[in-house]
């Protein structure tokens, strides 16, 4: 590639976000309450970034035509004009974890984007702890892992993963 290619591919990368993506991590304060906090993955800044988290634990429970018990189980975050590595954005909860395991799936939408995020967390003792994968499909409907994330300690671990993996998949495993 010519240094011009290069130069441009990459101004083209700042102003659109080019292959960067943010995501959920998980953080739990003492109190019983957490935290989501913004993850920003590769080179460049991400554009106008929305969260659109559902409860998959509540959403089974839920009559969803009821807009009381939908605002429970729906979470959107207003976008974040842009998340850069330095970006130290935090959503909080405002409940405390009591069932476990907890699972969400988070839907993030952003100026070179959209993508999805299975996360589950997990008490384990006194602890609690997450596992999560960041995915999104392309147009031939094939998987594009984009990251995965297993805490130490996290039941069944790297297999609970690759069960959400060959899941999304379709894969008859």
């Amino acid at each position: 590639m010519s240094w011009n290619a290069a130069r441009q591919q990459y101004f083209q990368g700042y102003v659109t976000g080019g292959d960067s993506y943010v995501c959920l991590g998980f953080n739990y304060q003492k109190d019983g309450y957490y935290r989501w906090i913004v993850k920003h993955n590769g080179e460049y800044p991400v554009f106008d970034v929305s969260f659109f988290i559902i409860d998959l634990l509540k959403y089974k429970e839920a009559d969803l035509r009821n807009h009381i018990q939908r605002r429970k189980v729906e979470r959107k975050i207003v976008p974040y004009p842009v998340i850069t590595k330095q970006s130290r954005k935090q959503i909080t909860n405002s409940e405390k974890l009591e069932k476990s395991p907890r699972a969400s799936l988070v839907h993030i939408d952003a100026r070179n984007g959209s993508w999805d995020q299975r996360i589950e967390l997990q008490r384990v003792g006194d602890e609690w702890k997450s596992a999560y994968i960041v995915y999104d499909k392309e147009e031939d409907e094939l998987l594009n892992l984009r990251d995965r994330f297993v805490d130490d300690g996290y039941p069944s671990g790297e297999k609970l993963i690759d069960l959400w993996i060959s899941k999304l998949q379709n894969d008859p495993r």
